[in-house]
């Protein structure tokens, strides 16, 4: 019973890092190809800087979604809590839209700080897509807090998949640097749109106002996140403001390598997380203690797995 509850969710994240990795190397084959290095370097500090904020423009509401709605098991016809969605939405967007619009006015500044000719341009292009990934985020973890775990395990992948394609496409067609732009908004919003449709099929039952103390919670949350980012995202980043764009570019391509290390961690958590909160709803210390071991073991093997 254990394996076939995990096994869904392991499978869509599995699948994910392959989707990701089939995305990341046509990504890294054709923009170190067709950009100069300079840019390479500082298109990957600026996506591992939109990743970041855009945690940060999720104020942590994602938790709140686990929190409220994934303590009843699912219901496989209909989804729970559409207007709790709508309610995170509504408050992270413009947060989200903000932080965008601050780092399109510091762009110069930022570029002229890291001693970096072409950094304010990919600033300025790529920030807009704060929104949309910080949406997406919501959205994922919505279908995770519904026991949709395949769903959301595998939206990273697709959002690699296709800002790969779209990279391709706009090589093809000349398109140069506004066609990565382009790719990057793309691969986020498409998969946004793709999901918010498919939310309208929800319930408008169960909690449906996110409360001051799920901000509160979520703001430590979002911090957390970003602590766990670790080398992927943080570390390029640190990377890119002290060193040049070119020496970025080199580290950006082993960091994309390294990741594929966390396989394991990464195949179980989706399913865990809304089980976990099961038992504490249920207040079933001893289930979670089994749950926790249990995962525990599945993670190692999935890891041992993938890195053989």
């Amino acid at each position: 019973m254990f394996l076939k509850t995990y096994t869904p969710g392991a499978i869509s994240v599995v699948a994910s890092p392959s989707a990701r990795a089939d995305g990341g190397f046509s990504a890294l084959f054709w923009l170190p190809n067709r950009l100069s290095k300079d840019d390479f370097g500082a298109y990957s500090f600026v996506f591992s800087l939109l990743i970041v904020l855009s945690t940060l423009g999720t104020l942590g509401l994602d938790r709140a979604l686990l929190m409220k709605l994934a303590g009843e098991r699912a219901n496989k016809r209909s989804f729970r809590g559409r207007n709790l969605l709508i309610a995170a939405l509504r408050l992270c967007l413009p947060v989200s839209a903000g932080l965008a619009i601050l780092l399109v006015l510091l762009a110069e500044t930022l570029a002229t700080a890291m001693s970096s000719a072409v950094a304010a341009w990919w600033l300025q292009a790529l920030a807009v897509a704060i929104v949309p990934m910080a949406a997406l985020i919501i959205l994922k973890s919505w279908f995770q807090a519904n026991h949709r775990i395949s769903v959301s395990a595998v939206m990273p992948g697709v959002v690699d998949a296709i800002r790969a394609l779209v990279v391709v496409l706009a090589f093809w067609a000349m398109a140069g640097k506004a066609g990565v732009a382009v790719a990057v908004m793309a691969g986020c919003t498409l998969p946004v749109l793709w999901l918010f449709v498919w939310s309208r099929r929800a319930a408008p039952d169960g909690p449906t106002r996110v409360e001051r103390a799920d901000v509160a919670r979520g703001g430590v949350y979002a911090l957390q996140r970003i602590s766990e980012t670790g080398f992927n995202q943080i570390d390029l980043i640190l990377i890119g403001l002290v060193a040049t764009d070119a020496v970025t570019a080199e580290f950006a391509v082993a960091a994309r390598l390294a990741a594929l290390a966390d396989t394991g961690r990464m195949a179980i958590t989706p399913t865990f997380l809304p089980r976990a909160r099961l038992h504490l709803a249920a207040e079933n210390a001893s289930g979670l203690a089994d749950e926790y071991r249990m995962s525990q073991a599945l993670a190692a093997l999935v890891a041992l797995a993938s890195s053989s």
